[in-house]
């Protein structure tokens, strides 16, 4: 099969048909799945509370399509606040 490098392209391009069918895929994974893992920008130590920023609408979909949803970060992204 032949093809050009401009159908290529098209394929992956940010708008491309390649993108359209991973989106649709993922957001039904993520439908059937109880879990759901995301990184985290900033959490508070003492509340349980995170900051998830995201670009693509992912960790959206990870947090609330899922029962239960894990969170992943490290040390350096943890505060500690202290009430006084």
């Amino acid at each position: 099969m032949r093809t050009s490098n401009r159908r290529i392209a098209d394929l992956f391009a940010p708008s491309g048909w390649a993108r359209q069918c991973c989106q649709v895929e993922a957001a039904l994974a993520l439908a059937q799945a109880e879990i759901g893992i995301s990184g985290v920008n900033l959490g508070v130590a003492s509340t349980g509370t995170v900051c998830i920023v995201e670009n693509e609408g992912n960790a959206r979909m990870s947090t609330t399509f899922t029962k239960a949803h894990i969170v992943v970060a490290g040390i350096e992204k943890i505060l500690e606040l202290n009430s006084s």
